[in-house]
Order: C-alpha cells, then structure tokens, then sequence
C-alpha cells in the first residue's frame, strides 16, 4: 500500500535537508500535498517559480541540528523540524514580508 494515500509512514527521517528527491506528487505549495507530507522545493526556495514534489513529513529528529527558517516564515530548532510541522525549509536567513 502507498503509504502517502493511508496516512502513515514508514519513513523515519533523523537527518534532512532540502533536496527534492522527486517520486512524489508535484507542488506549488504545502496545501496541494497530504495532511502527512510537505512541499519539499529545490534548495531551499521554498517555491519561487520552481515546483516541488510532496514528501512524507518526518516521525523523528535529531537534537543536534541547526536553527531554521521555514517556508512559513516561522523558526524552527532543526530543518527536520520544519518538515515535521509541515513546511519545507527557507534557510538559515528569514526573508520573509
């Protein structure tokens, strides 16, 4: 079974970053993926005139990585954690109106 069509996951991120490893569904933003998945755009552009493919959300992080924007514009503790919450990451400098 897909799992991006039930709801679960069988992926266990512990590191990410943004890479758009293509396989999912294409994206403008996160409300065209699942409630369970993020729009994961190429380095970090969070969209800017370029889609993205919907990737599962992550279930875990690690403790020990960097301060992070989100395409949301909101800061998160690690890049990881951005995507558990559902946004791809913006980097590490917030360019946000």
């Amino acid at each position: 079974a897909d799992p991006t069509s039930t709801g679960e996951s069988s992926t266990t991120a512990t590191t990410s970053t943004s890479s758009t490893s293509g396989g999912g569904a294409p994206c403008k933003s996160d409300d065209d993926c699942g409630s369970n998945q993020f729009c994961d755009f190429p380095d970090v552009l969070c969209g800017a005139g370029n889609p993205g493919s919907c990737a599962p959300r992550p279930t875990e992080c690690n403790d020990n990585e960097a301060l992070t924007f989100g395409c949301d514009c909101l800061e998160y503790a690690s890049p990881c954690l951005a995507q558990m919450a559902g946004t791809d990451v913006r980097g590490n400098i917030i360019d946000c109106d």
